[in-house]
């Protein structure tokens, strides 16, 4: 099972499966303070965005209050939040991933998901 939590100026729980076109600030924290709702221990958490959050210490105190590593997949071509969300996934005990393009999107959450032996980040360009 999936759940998906889209995020700009609100987080949104998005039980359909598909986001809403992406609008507003990147408000990480209110997404990872949704999903903490779910944090059993036993949950995988994946952050898929595309530059930096807006109040990132606060992004920061979210992600330390889980039980579990969270991953990143960081799609775009802006360096800044692509360093950001790389050293994010380091701070927080997860990996990290990037596609150049969205359309690989699926092939790395499916890799990720499946292939527990992985050891280092998966780079798709």
């Amino acid at each position: 099972q999936i759940a998906i939590i889209a995020f700009g100026d609100e987080a949104e729980a998005c039980p359909g499966g598909v986001p809403p076109l992406p609008s507003g600030w990147t408000q990480l924290h209110l997404a990872l303070d949704m999903a903490r709702e779910a944090d059993t221990g036993s949950m995988k958490f994946v952050i898929i965005s595309d530059g930096l959050p807006q109040m990132q210490e606060l992004a920061y105190r979210s992600a330390e209050k889980f039980t579990v590593p969270i991953d990143v997949i960081y799609v775009g071509k802006d360096s800044g939040g692509e360093n950001f969300m790389r050293e994010f996934a380091g701070k927080i005990g997860g990996e990290f991933y990037t596609d150049t393009s969205t359309m690989l999107l699926t092939t790395t959450i499916s890799r990720m998901l499946t292939d527990s032996e992985h050891s280092g980040p998966i780079i798709t360009e």
